[in-house]
């Protein structure tokens, strides 16, 4: 017998209490019933309107990788699964190179449809996987929404310039990587920056960090952050004519470290009759390393009198006077290499002397993120047109696993070319 506290003689409750207490249990053993029935619910029985739930819910915490397959397995689960699944062409166009394997690039691209396609890889790219992106972005670049990639060695900022892009609206590109601040004196200037223009008519968010800088033709753009740039602030200003309608600006003080090539002084003013918030933070990545020479903040004064902006634009421009020193080594006693034991001895307690770390060769200014040299980046891509076909050595094609490797998943004719690309999983169409 079920003993109902509502009714119990040791409860003062009111006659709403006691019908919020029956209302309660009322609902209790309706639950009871509905846990009953999914229960004696099959998963393949679900109704397509729940299998549209699931793959909406688990596409935006299980993403594909290029280790796996994340909520495409669901496709592979039944007929009715597989079929709600292949006709969400816009769960394929969000994770577009995703996986690195050009056999899944060329099925996310089929089953996207006509739906502008999205790149975004959030963590940082292997070789292998960039090999992969250089032709699909290549091959799809006209179609692509949104693009957002972190560099291993090549310069994707060098892809988008010299292109019409008319779907595109959000770029964010990270090239910082490939740089060491030591080189950037010695740089050509045509290795700085490009003046192969992107025009993008649609695009509304632009994010570039070490990117070579190029035009921009967007006259929807809002938003744009500039950060460890390997330019001028005169450049700066050049890429700012074809933003009319920008709210939002972002920059830091790298771009006013190449001052002997700086003409800003020379330049034109610009009208941005929108902007609302304009940022001139301290360097980043590379170049926020060592002082910051007083030229730099002239430089920085006369690209902010170069900015005609509305009177209530909010400005947080970083002061003259902040100068970040690069941390110092530990102090080496003076002469310590040519004192003899006994005088070496006699000095007061202190640190060691330190050997001084061999510096890289500037020449050789590409760095990984785990500190080895590699032979600098290809920029095949820099003069290329929009119908471009990317050369094939650039992007290998992938090996088939064997059934083994892919159970359940379908594979191809494992007859492919020999590559170092490991195993990747291949959909049947």
């Amino acid at each position: 017998m079920v003993y109902d506290i509502a009714f119990s003689p040791y409860s003062r409750r009111s006659e709403s209490s006691v019908a919020a207490c029956k209302q309660a249990q009322a609902q209790s053993r309706r639950l009871a019933r509905r846990s009953i029935y999914l229960h004696r619910t099959r998963i393949q029985d679900l109704p397509s309107d729940i299998l549209l739930d699931l793959y909406q819910v688990l596409s935006a915490i299980d993403r594909p990788n290029p280790h796996d397959v994340g909520w495409i397995r669901m496709t592979h689960v039944d007929t009715l699964w597989r079929r709600v699944g292949l006709d969400l062409p816009i769960l394929w166009a969000n994770d577009y190179g995703s996986m690195a394997s050009h056999d899944a690039v060329q099925t996310f691209r089929t089953r996207a449809r006509n739906i502008p396609l999205t790149v975004c890889i959030p963590e940082r790219l292997s070789k292998q996987h960039e090999n992969v992106l250089i032709y699909a972005i290549s091959a799809s670049i006209r179609d692509i929404e949104a693009l957002s990639l972190k560099t291993y060695s090549y310069l994707w900022s060098s892809l988008v310039a010299g292109k019409t892009l008319p779907k595109l609206r959000i770029l964010d590109l990270d090239d910082s990587k490939l740089h060491v601040g030591g080189a950037v004196d010695a740089a050509p200037s045509d290795y700085l920056e490009m003046d192969f223009p992107l025009k993008a008519p649609l695009l509304t968010h632009v994010s570039l960090r070490g990117c070579r800088l190029f035009p921009l033709f967007a006259p929807s753009l809002l938003s744009l952050t500039l950060a460890d740039q390997r330019t001028t602030s005169a450049r700066v200003l050049d890429v700012l004519r074809g933003t009319p309608s920008l709210e939002h600006l972002v920059l830091d003080m790298s771009i006013f470290n190449i001052y002997a090539r700086d003409q800003v002084e020379h330049r034109a003013a610009v009208q941005l009759p929108r902007l609302r918030t304009l940022q001139i933070l301290p360097a980043s990545g590379p170049s926020a390393t060592g002082t910051i020479p007083s030229m730099s903040h002239r430089l920085k004064r006369a690209l902010v009198q170069r900015i005609i902006t509305p009177e209530d634009t909010e400005k947080d421009v970083v002061d003259d006077s902040f100068a970040p020193v690069e941390p110092a080594l530990p102090e080496v006693p003076q002469f310590a290499g040519t004192l003899d034991a006994q005088q070496v001895a006699a000095l007061p307690p202190g640190p060691a002397p330190v050997v001084a770390p061999a510096l890289p060769n500037p020449a050789s200014a590409i760095a990984q993120p785990l500190g080895f040299q590699i032979e600098p980046p290809s920029y095949e891509f820099v003069m290329t047109h929009d119908d471009a076909v990317p050369p094939a050595a650039i992007a290998p094609v992938a090996v088939v696993p064997d059934a083994a490797d892919a159970p359940g998943m379908g594979v191809t004719d494992a007859a492919a070319p020999p590559s170092t690309e490991p195993p990747a999983y291949s959909f049947s169409p």
